[in-house]
């Protein structure tokens, strides 16, 4: 089905808020441009952005500055001070650009901008779609949340009855390097009965480093008897790459360092079970049928870790407990194809190309 849309996608990354918003739009990106639509980035210039790869990527950005013209910014709400600007503001420097773009739909991820935003730039463009998943009200044509267990239900009183809600992990935007890795993933799962392989992805900037923290525990630990490699996994915003490096290259186990790598599926595939935060990456553990082992890294990211905690395809642990991570490892070990199969269950992979040929529909 041929697009013939201009798509303007306002997503920002940082330090702060990590890269899982900026990677889904991107793989929403990629899905529409096969589409053949015209799709152009909207993002903010903050701390540790990822606009340069966005680039790298061949997407075309136009780049907001750090801070508008405009009234002060004034915090508000919890995640305001992600966005350094107020909405009004970031509206009018997006509409100016949306203006000249010819765009008629805009698709936000941005937990800073508001149904308040979303309904300045509905004035000027046929559809709005919000990607969200705090459950918040919205002035959109069309919500997606792709939180596990999140039904259509939840949204009832908090879009307009007109618009279209798709929920769940089942339209989880992921890239297709997932869905074409799904079926090989699940059969080397198959034959899989104990943890041999372990990645380490605690999300794209781990401003706090606590991937050195799990690594600690992990040495420490009794699990590296049974062990054979372990895979670290660092985003392009990470900082503390060198500082890991030099932990890993004095100690003598077997380990791979990956930064900003293109290939996560495939590394995904080779291994038994993730230690990782519960945000987007979880869903593509899931797709791939890869158990976790669950550290919460933000606020945001617990209704997520209680979802696979409860689907039974990971278990939560604490960053500051040696005995949650060896505990959790035997477990898992202990019932493998259990909980590989309830994480395979919760995601196909084609939450992509489901969402971008509904959004080749909208309207008509």
């Amino acid at each position: 089905m041929l697009l013939n849309r201009r798509i303007a996608i306002r997503v920002d990354s940082s330090l702060s808020m990590g890269s899982g918003h900026v990677m889904r739009c991107m793989a929403l990106a990629s899905e529409l441009k096969d589409r053949g639509g015209e799709v152009v980035f909207l993002c903010r210039e903050l701390r540790g952005n990822m606009i340069p790869y966005i680039r790298e990527l061949g997407h075309k950005v136009i780049v907001l500055n750090k801070t508008e013209n405009g009234r002060p910014f004034d915090q508000a709400e919890e995640h305001d001070e992600w966005l350094s600007v107020n909405w009004a503001s970031d509206a009018r420097a997006c509409l100016k650009h949306v203006r000249e773009f010819g765009v008629d739909t805009v698709i936000v991820d941005s937990y800073s901008l508001n149904i308040s935003w979303e309904a300045e730039m509905s004035e000027y463009v046929e559809n709005i779609v919000s990607i969200d998943d705090l459950c918040r009200d919205h002035h959109c044509e069309m919500l997606i949340d792709q939180s596990l267990l999140r039904t259509s239900r939840e949204y009832r009183d908090r879009i307009p009855h007109s618009s279209l809600a798709l929920c769940g992990s089942h339209f989880a935007i992921l890239r297709r390097e997932f869905q074409e890795n799904r079926k090989m993933a699940l059969e080397k799962r198959k034959t899989t009965d104990s943890v041999r392989t372990i990645m380490i992805s605690l999300g794209g900037a781990d401003e706090r480093n606590d991937t050195l923290k799990v690594l600690k525990h992990l040495y420490d630990s009794t699990v590296m008897k049974s062990v054979e490699k372990v895979l670290v996994i660092l985003g392009a915003q990470c900082r503390n790459q060198t500082v890991i490096e030099n932990y890993l290259n004095s100690y003598s186990f077997s380990f791979e360092l990956h930064v900003a790598s293109r290939e996560m599926a495939k590394l995904m595939c080779q291994t038994d079970l993730a230690i990782g935060a519960p945000g987007v990456t979880s869903i593509e553990r899931c797709c791939l049928g890869l158990p976790s082992l669950l550290y919460c890294v933000a606020d945001n990211q617990k209704n997520n870790a209680d979802a696979l905690v409860r689907s039974g395809a990971g278990i939560l642990c604490s960053l500051d407990s040696l005995v949650d991570l060896e505990r959790g490892v035997c477990e898992v070990s202990g019932n493998y194809a259990v909980y590989s199969s309830a994480a395979a269950s919760l995601c196909r992979g084609d939450g992509a190309a489901r969402v971008s040929d509904m959004i080749s529909t909208m309207g008509c």
